[in-house]
């Protein structure tokens, strides 16, 4: 049977490099997050966590558990 050509796998070496990809990542996210939100206000940040959390409820088909802080979701 011809063996492979191809470099032995190193887990080490990869799950290093995963793990640079991903701060790599993450800190691309937080740049673009910054610029698409960074003129919003305290205030602003809030209500448009509130609406994001509402449409996450929504599309995931739960309601707001009693005495929840936020409001009923729209039908």
């Amino acid at each position: 049977m011809p063996r492979s050509r191809r470099p032995p796998l190193d887990p080490a070496r990869d799950h290093r490099q995963g793990h640079e990809h991903l701060s790599e990542i993450q800190a691309l996210h937080e740049a673009h997050a910054e610029l698409t939100f960074g003129i919003l206000g305290d205030a602003e940040r809030a209500a448009l966590l509130d609406v994001l959390d509402r449409l996450r409820d929504h599309v995931a088909g739960r309601l707001p558990e009693p005495g929840d802080h936020r409001s009923p979701p729209v039908a």
